[in-house]
């Protein structure tokens, strides 16, 4: 998003998949307490909350304070062979019912991420 930003001026980004976006850092300290504690069995790990692509790039931008006009566009200005769900958010709820679900909110790991990588 943000070389899109600053090479375009414009970005235009999709309101009608809605997304859990998920920092890899938050999910290895995730799987590391869950190689440590976790029951067997089959999880769910990813950030919590939920956003559009579209709300997405516009925390990016908040965050990074990037000055570009960004558009809602929806999911047919762009044709794909691949076939994607336009909900494809997680619940961690077997983590949650064992009391492990240590994932941030996915804004709170967007801000995570941004200072470790100096953006």
């Amino acid at each position: 998003m943000l070389h899109l930003a600053a090479t375009r001026g414009e970005v235009k980004v999709v309101t009608d998949e809605i997304v859990t976006p998920t920092y890899t850092l938050a999910l290895a300290r995730q799987i590391k307490l869950m190689a440590e504690k976790a029951e067997p069995g089959v999880y769910h790990a990813s950030c919590n909350g939920q956003c559009s692509w579209y709300e997405f790039a516009k925390a990016i931008f908040e965050e990074t304070g990037t000055e570009v006009s960004l558009l809602e566009t929806t999911t047919e200005d762009f044709p794909s062979p691949v076939k994607r769900p336009n909900y494809s958010v997680l619940q961690n709820k077997h983590l949650q019912d064992q009391g492990l679900d240590i994932m941030p909110r996915w804004r709170e790991a967007l801000r995570e991420y941004l200072a470790e990588t100096a953006l």
